[in-house]
């Protein structure tokens, strides 16, 4: 009787013991400021470049992607009333989208060659800062 309870023991608790160990998912942080230029920015003789004013957006984050695919969706969150927004990622390559009044708008980098949305990289336990603008200016 005592080997079949000592063998039940050593079941459960093995059963337990490995169920609850989970591989660690790497992560790091992106981090930034939304905004967006309005107005008049043509340059000129005396007149300041224009700033972005801090803007409360939403911002999408999809698989590295030429262009905003729903189904590379990996994560969507909304930056606060002074624009900032930070959300923690898991390791990998990633592009970056806002939503302008229901059109969906990137930053286009790496041309001619290939052309990517806003890409970035999220490392291990480091932060990725990254502030990305609506253009409603005149130039």
């Amino acid at each position: 009787m005592y080997k079949i309870l000592k063998g039940i023991t050593i079941l459960v608790w093995l059963f337990f013991g490995c169920a609850a160990q989970k591989p660690k998912i790497e992560k790091g942080t992106l981090k930034g400021v939304t905004g967006v230029y309005e107005g008049n920015c043509m340059p000129g003789p005396g007149r300041p470049p224009c700033e972005p004013r801090p803007v409360s957006i939403t911002i999408l984050i999809t698989d590295v992607s030429e262009s905003y695919d729903e189904n590379k969706l990996v994560k969507k969150i909304k930056s606060d009333d002074n624009g900032e927004y930070q959300t923690d990622l898991p390791v990998g390559r990633y592009s970056l989208f806002l939503n302008d009044a229901d059109q969906v708008v990137c930053t286009i980098i790496q041309c001619p060659e290939t052309c990517i949305c806003h890409p970035f990289e999220i490392k291990s336990d480091s932060t990725t800062t990254i502030d990305a603008n609506l253009d409603h200016a005149v130039w």
